[in-house]
């Protein structure tokens, strides 16, 4: 009896084959996946198979999750079943349209399916960077060029996959030629439909004719992954443009939205406005009465998330407090939440913990610490651009230090510490017997310092000199001696119960609400978003915002509600009710910017709180589960959906998380090579031709900070495989930057100049140690090719009468067989020559008259400079027995930043994940 997942596998592979079969089924399909164009084709063509009028799908948790979507599904309704992959091994998981849904309560949220109108078409057109004059232009202009410019990132594997179809009879020109007419039509296609208009009017059936061709289910897959990405990328850049003209919109039209009642109730507090011109500046999204937080994958909680870091030891009641360092005593940053990077106070208030002296690399240096097997100490390992020793030893200090605090929470309550975030690691927690205040102990080792609090407020701190001077300090750590007061401490911190506060704290909801209100600002959402994506500085955005906020005490309704705030240079003060009958809460600037970063960074900031974005590759990587939950890892290898799946995926054992670059991780990013194609191979050639440093530094500049997306991430393991990391890479054109973790750019930070790479590349080439030997014996034959490629390149770009040195004979049979002829000539030094000076002469003559060429893109120069290069001597490099390497990667937050934040054209997931898995 067959299985559910063999049901499925043949459901895809059936759907797959109508797909060539029928033009009709094909339109329908690029209809469905018109709408559902943030999944891949592989679950676009699962869900057209079974639910054809899908518009938006996902997971039951997602639905119903209440900080999530909040609805329900409804009795009877069955489940779309996609596949995904597990430890390897294909499975199953079942996603609900939105039909299936229905709203619980009014907290309730819809998906977002924006429109183009008359407001934002032409918004719409200047993103797409093309001169049109409709919108619809412009997607038939923009499917043109997306074509032109990201065809050639499929060639290599539709050429792979014409085996035993229509294709296999073309050569490489007409088989490119049916690919790219096929793309084009169907991105066209896909993209007009979502934007509201009939593609079957627009683009011609007959433009499809050829889907025949590509009968089989790899060359099909290769058309659909194409058509999937490009056409993906072209759609959620609308969506972006869309999203920012809605919430312009909404600025224009807020004041409208505010009711007489709120002028009524302001006490004579003054407004904010002032005299000037509010109509520029007056709030969006999340500013009206009736309008509530939006939630998403990473929100900010409403109550503090319970983590309980006890472990065995429950009696000491050691659940981690809400209370943090409190060090700045009029705006403390008073609770740290591993799982989000938030933290707030004892009395509900949301800070966001940072330690003040991340990104400088004064403080930071040593995190580059830690030594190589064989001790090398010439790449020195830079943390914002200042110099930094390998000897200094910063890895291994720091690891003591983890150490010794692991041995003693493993003895106290059975488990290894928490963290997450250095500055904060959490030692200590109980509750005073007779005042239930909390008590907590930490210490922070990015300013190496001990930090006791009582009733979130600090009782005790020890600063230490250094890392090493806290090891005897560690090594000491007893849980009653931790959570011991002293009474005169606090009696000085503890305010007599009459004078507390009766009013309740502000919960992380109510200020995110505050901080996206805009009313009185003197800019918009718009430009704050702006700048915040261009200005990732902290410092900058927190001077921004300070001249951002008015100086009047302000009032708004939210919700139904009055609330308000005051500039100060602190921070703000912010409160709920009237402000004379309030006692206002205070958060700092930091804070300020940390939320309303953390807003842009969840699409909340512009976006209208009843609507909610459905993201399926996050969800589908364990995005939207629990916080208690850790994070499903994406399967970095390929495999089959359409046979029955047998490998198999050995769980690791044990290993030690490096919480800091090494050496061994730089060499490990030198080895995988860059982003693009056969990049190890023209590294090694490079190297074998040339010696010269700078020469090389400059070769890897442009091999690694090229195309769409200069960032890669690397599931790092050590030679022995007992260390590992996740270590995060930026390629920029002064250098590398590396950090743990999933964005290159923390407190973990190093940096390698593209002179150190070379030099370090060219001495584990002389080592035997940089890459298999089957690489290195296959940069010749690469570059060769190459070479023969570019000849017949040139060939078909001079004028047809015009005369090429090359004999006619040997291009005859097409481009595989003729390139192959050319290849073998090239074998022959003496042809090489005689090549060489026949296209000096040619390059005379197109410096004298161009018009013999056509296209201009294979100049004869070019094409000169990669035969001369077959001449070069080359230095031989042999892998030594005992080496072997193979790299696994990952996608990083940079990588995501880099395709949705771009507004142009990118290579999509599908190519992004297939490039991590070289």
């Amino acid at each position: 009896m067959q299985t559910k997942l063999q049901t499925t596998q043949e459901m895809l592979q059936g759907q797959v084959e109508r797909l060539w079969n029928s033009t009709e089924e094909y339109r329908s399909f690029l209809r469905t996946s018109s709408r559902l164009y943030k999944y891949g084709f592989k679950d676009q063509a699962l869900i057209h198979a079974q639910r054809p009028d899908a518009v938006a799908c996902a997971e039951f948790d997602t639905w119903s999750k209440e900080n999530l979507m909040n609805r329900y599904i409804k009795r009877g309704s069955k489940g779309i079943a996609l596949m995904t992959e597990d430890k390897g091994r294909a499975k199953l998981r079942y996603v609900f349209d939105y039909a299936d849904t229905g709203a619980r309560d009014e907290r309730s949220k819809e998906p977002f399916f924006w429109e183009i109108t008359d407001k934002n078409e032409q918004a719409v057109i200047s993103s797409l960077g093309v001169k049109a004059a409709s919108a619809m232009d412009a997607v038939l202009e923009k499917a043109s060029q997306a074509v032109r410019e990201y065809s050639d990132n499929y060639m290599s594997d539709l050429l792979g996959s014409v085996q035993d179809t229509f294709l296999e009879d073309l050569d490489e020109y007409n088989i490119s030629a049916e690919f790219e007419r096929l793309l084009e039509a169907s991105i066209a296609y896909t993209v007009l439909e979502r934007c509201g208009y009939d593609a079957d009017s627009i683009i011609d059936e007959e433009e499809f004719s050829k889907l025949y061709e590509f009968n089989s289910i790899e060359a099909m897959s290769v058309l659909g992954n194409a058509v999937s990405d490009l056409s993906e990328q072209i759609l959620r850049n609308i969506e972006r443009t869309v999203k920012a003209e809605r919430s312009k919109e909404n600025e224009r039209n807020y004041e409208n939205s505010i009711t007489g009642d709120n002028d009524r109730e302001r006490d004579n507090i003054p407004s904010g406005r002032g005299d000037r011109d509010i109509s520029a500046g007056l709030g969006a999204a999340g500013t009206e009465a009736d309008r509530q937080i939006r939630s998403d994958a990473a929100r900010l909680p409403e109550e503090e998330p319970e983590t309980d870091i006890s472990g065995n030891a429950p009696e000491r009641d050691t659940e981690r407090t809400s209370v943090g360092d409190g060090r700045d005593s009029e705006f403390p940053f008073e609770r740290d939440d591993a799982e989000t990077g938030e933290v707030g106070g004892s009395d509900g208030r949301t800070e966001i913990h940072r330690s003040d002296e991340v990104g400088r690399s004064d403080e930071h240096a040593e995190s580059a610490g830690g030594r190589s097997d064989n001790q090398r100490t010439d790449i020195q390992l830079n943390n914002e651009n200042e110099a930094v020793s390998e000897e200094s030893g910063a890895a291994s200090s720091l690891d003591k230090a983890l150490e010794l605090i692991n041995e003693y929470t493993e003895r106290e309550f059975g488990s290894k510490a928490e963290y997450i975030d250095l500055s904060h690691i959490d030692l200590a927690f109980t509750t005073d017997e007779i005042t239930d205040e909390p008590i907590s102990a930490f210490v922070n080792l990015t300013d190496y310092s001990f930090i006791k609090m009582y009733g979130g407020k600090i009782i005790e701190e020890i600063k230490f000199d250094s890392i090493e001077d806290m090891y005897p300090f560690l090594g000491n750590l007893d849980f009653d001696e931790l959570v011991a007061i002293n009474e005169e401490a606090v009696r000085e911190v503890e305010a007599p119960a009459e004078t507390k506060s009766t009013v309740l704290s502000l919960s992380d909801e109510q200020i995110a609400n505050i901080l996206r209100s805009y009313n009185y600002m003197h800019v918009t959402k718009y430009e704050t978003l702006e700048f915040f994506l261009e200005n990732p500085d902290s410092d900058a955005r927190i001077d921004f915002l300070k001249d951002a906020f008015n100086d009047d005490y302000s009032e708004l309704i939210i919700n139904k509600e009055r609330y308000g705030y005051k500039k100060y240079d602190e921070g703000l003060e912010i409160w709920k009710g009237s402000y004379l009958s309030a006692t206002p809460d205070k958060i700092s600037w930091q804070a300020v910017e940390e939320t309303i970063g953390r807003l842009i960074e969840e699409h909340s900031f512009l976006d209208n709180p009843n609507y909610a974005d459905i993201e399926p590759e996050i969800e589908e990587a364990g995005g939207y589960a629990e916080p208690t939950k850790a994070p499903v890892q994406p399967y970095n290898g390929q495999m089959s959906f359409f046979d029955d799946d047998t490998s198999t995926f050995e769980e690791p054992s044990a290993r030690v998380q490096l919480s800091s670059i090494t050496p061994e991780m730089i060499d490990y990013m030198l080895r995988s090579g860059s982003n693009e194609p056969d990049s190890v191979i023209r590294i090694i050639g490079q190297f074998q031709k040339h010696s010269d440093i700078a020469e090389n530094a400059d070769f890897l500049r442009k091999e690694f900070a090229k195309g769409y997306s200069k960032a890669r991430g690397y599931d790092f393991e050590s030679a022995d495989g007992l260390k590992a990391a996740k270590v995060a890479a930026i390629f920029e054109q002064d250098g590398i930057t590396l950090g743990i973790g999933n964005k290159a750019k923390n407190y973990t930070s190093v940096s390698v100049t593209w002179e150190q790479a070379a030099q370090r590349i060219g001495e584990l080439l002389s080592e035997g140690r940089y890459a298999p030997q089957e690489k290195i014996d296959a940069a010749r034959p690469y570059e060769v090719k190459k070479a023969a490629e570019a000849l017949w390149n040139l060939n078909h770009d001079l004028e047809f009468d015009y005369p090429f040195f090359i004999p006619d004979a040997m291009f005859e049979g097409g481009y595989p067989d003729s390139t192959a002829r050319i290849q073998a000539a090239l074998q022959n030094p003496d042809t090489v020559g005689s090549y060489i000076e026949e296209l000096k002469a040619l390059d005379k003559e197109y410096q004298r008259n161009p018009n013999i060429m056509r296209f201009h893109y294979y100049k004869p120069s070019r094409v000169l400079e990669t035969v001369n290069e077959l001449l070069y001597p080359r230095k031989e490099y042999i892998t030594a027995h005992d080496f072997s390497f193979s790299s696994k990667r990952f996608i990083t937050e940079d990588n995501k930043t880099d395709v949705l934040l771009s507004g142009t054209y990118q290579k999509g997931k599908s190519r992004l994940f297939e490039k991590n898995s070289r």
